[in-house]
């Protein structure tokens, strides 16, 4: 029951704080793999890739442009 708890604040947590982002992204900090949370309609349209192997990489290669664009 507990865990259960746990689970759904962290998940409220989560989606209130989507609200104010245009993408969040859970990161695996032991080996860089990455997969998207939650994204704007907006944010969607850059058509990035969801999931990945190297999040570093990947916010170098698309992060600058979107960030100026």
């Amino acid at each position: 029951m507990k865990d259960e708890v746990l689970k759904i604040s962290q998940t409220s947590v989560a989606q209130a704080l989507a609200a104010d982002y245009f993408c969040i992204y859970y990161v695996d900090v032991s080996n860089n793999k990455f997969i998207e949370y939650s994204s704007s309609p907006e944010y969607r349209e850059f058509g990035l890739p969801t999931i990945g192997d190297d999040f570093i990489e990947f916010s170098r290669r698309h992060f600058d442009a979107l960030i100026f664009s």
